[in-house]
């Protein structure tokens, strides 16, 4: 990673790495998104015993330097994950044109990198204005869903805990967080799952039981839902010589 003169585009598909930049270390996470310049890139690698699958990609041309300008805050551009962002699209729709034979192809490989791009400055607005506007109360539920995703919470309960008509709180929610709250813990539930089954060899109605569905059949269908495979179909394919990605 010595010496690259070229800024360099990052992009997580699945699993988590670390970056060190500037003598800074930063963690890139399914659907993260980094961009830096090459110069101070030293090293690059995957949390330990986990797999990283991610896009790594250079950049140059006089257009790219504006861009990287008007993006980066202390030389980075870190932007987490976002349901709606377009660069997993753009980026596999890129993948064809990786090698251009001809004009044409260069020309499209442009235009995508320019894509790729312009989301992110579209992604890193969205993210300073969602900063700007969640009401505090909102990012406290979140943590709370974040930290405490075992506890048996219901929206009634949650209204009455924040002090909040559940109507208000649905609704508010779903508008700065882009999912209701109750999804939202299902999510979290689904995510904790995931890495109990790949990292332990608990039991399928352990694990469920410890991110709150005590129910072993709710948890399997929510799991199934929720991923396309069964608790036990997902930790066969995943968990292999005690390696998950």
């Amino acid at each position: 990673m010595n010496d690259l003169k070229d800024y360099c585009f990052l992009y997580t598909e699945q699993g988590e790495g670390t970056i060190k930049y500037q003598g800074q270390e930063y963690t890139l996470a399914d659907g993260g998104a980094l961009l830096i310049n090459g110069l101070y890139l030293e090293h690059i690698h995957s949390k330990e015993r986990k797999d990283w699958n991610f896009y790594f990609i250079l950049l140059s041309g006089k257009n790219i330097s504006p861009y990287y300008d008007l993006l980066t805050n202390d030389g980075v551009c870190l932007l987490p994950f976002s349901k709606y962002s377009n660069i997993p699209t753009i980026l596999k729709k890129l993948e064809h044109y990786a090698s251009p034979t001809t004009i044409k192809d260069a020309a499209i490989l442009s235009k995508y990198i320019t894509d790729i791009l312009t989301e992110l400055f579209i992604e890193t607005n969205n993210v300073k204005n969602t900063i700007e506007v969640i009401p505090n109360y909102i990012l406290k539920i979140k943590e709370l869903f974040d930290t405490k995703y075992a506890q048996p919470h219901t929206l009634d309960s949650i209204a009455k805990q924040f002090h909040r008509s559940k109507y208000k709180l649905s609704r508010d929610f779903t508008k700065y967080m882009n999912v209701s709250p109750i999804e939202y813990l299902i999510c979290r539930r689904i995510h904790i799952a995931k890495e109990l089954l790949c990292e332990t060899d608990d039991l399928i109605h352990d694990i469920g039981s410890s991110i709150g569905m005590e129910n072993t059949n709710h948890f399997i269908s929510t799991f199934k839902k929720k991923t396309g495979v069964t608790p036990l179909s997902y930790r066969n394919k995943h968990q292999i010589n005690s390696l998950c990605d």
